[in-house]
């Protein structure tokens, strides 16, 4: 039984409906999270199927619509790669048809030019010169593949069709 200013001391287990309004009205979870948080809770399993299923039928509970939320401000705010999106939405509970329809909409351009945000930043702050040496892209590359970039993406951002570079020996 939880303590605190929302125990009611009268009640055992808390009921799930409840529990489930009271998580999201912090933030959004998947099915799979808001399942574990009400287990954690000491909520009975008919109780939280019940609760998810009404949460899914007035909408408050939306997966497909979690996912694509998450996928689209990790590329567009923090700058993040499909590979590293999908393992979020993974890590998050989203089934694996939901993460994969979600990512395939991921308009390659809008992350390639993520990538190309990445790349200049990184190079401002370790390549001051501007020298692009091998060295310094393949410690960039290294960079941009950590952010969650394919390989496809971070060859073309290196080797910008636009700005050929031609690396230092």
């Amino acid at each position: 039984m939880r303590k605190g200013r929302f125990a009611d001391p009268g009640a055992g287990a808390p009921r799930a409906m409840d529990e489930a309004l009271r998580l999201l009205s912090y933030r959004q979870y998947s099915t799979s999270e808001l399942q574990k948080k009400l287990r954690s809770r000491g909520c009975a399993e008919e109780e939280i199927s019940g609760a998810v299923r009404r949460l899914t039928e007035l909408g408050y509970l939306d997966d497909e619509a979690l996912a694509r939320g998450l996928a689209l401000s990790r590329i567009r705010q923090r700058r993040w790669g499909r590979i590293k999106v999908a393992c979020l939405l993974k890590r998050r509970g989203i089934a694996s048809e939901v993460a994969d329809r979600v990512i395939d909409e991921i308009d390659a351009t809008e992350e390639l030019n993520a990538a190309r945000e990445v790349l200049e930043r990184w190079l401002r702050r370790n390549d001051p010169g501007g020298t692009f040496s091998r060295d310094v892209a393949m410690r960039a590359m290294r960079h941009l593949r950590s952010r969650g970039f394919s390989s496809s993406t971070v060859s073309s951002v290196i080797n910008r069709p636009d700005d050929p570079c031609c690396y230092d020996e």
